[in-house]
């Protein structure tokens, strides 16, 4: 599960065309840096009844080290402006990957709580490629719906 929060319900995905433009944002904002790890971006984003994620791995084309993958999450509601709180995430995601760029390498395994722009914020980062784990539901999602 990629969630913070436990839900009932699948997750809806950002379209494909946003999150590559996030990701090519990201690519060419950080590309000096990230040459030097021959790095580059996936950007993932999904909504819950009551949450937002985002996830941003750092992945290499050096075949033999593993991303790293930040989730950063926030509380949804009816009153909620999801394009501000979209904004908030991706300007904390900014300050992670300055962080980790300078060869700061921090593991959260457990959610943590901050604050970013006065909104609670939760985050996650791990050695989880995102892209696997996501494809990886997809075929126990299609396995189970078969049964």
């Amino acid at each position: 599960m990629h969630a913070r929060k436990e839900h009932f319900v699948p997750a809806k995905r950002f379209p494909q065309e946003w999150e590559a433009q996030v990701a090519d944002l990201l690519n060419s904002t950080y590309e000096t840096k990230l040459k030097v790890q021959e790095g580059f971006f996936e950007v993932f984003a999904m909504t819950y009844p009551d949450e937002i994620l985002l996830a941003v791995s750092l992945k290499s084309s050096i075949t033999s080290i593993w991303p790293m993958t930040l989730k950063v999450s926030a509380d949804l509601n009816e009153k909620t402006n999801s394009k501000k709180l979209m904004d908030i995430l991706l300007n904390s995601v900014g300050q992670f990957i300055d962080h980790i760029l300078n060869e700061e390498e921090e593991y959260f395994l457990d959610w943590e709580e901050a604050s970013f722009e006065n909104i609670p914020l939760w985050y996650m980062s791990t050695r989880e490629d995102m892209a696997l784990s996501l494809e990886a539901d997809k075929l126990l999602q299609e396995d189970h719906s078969s049964l």
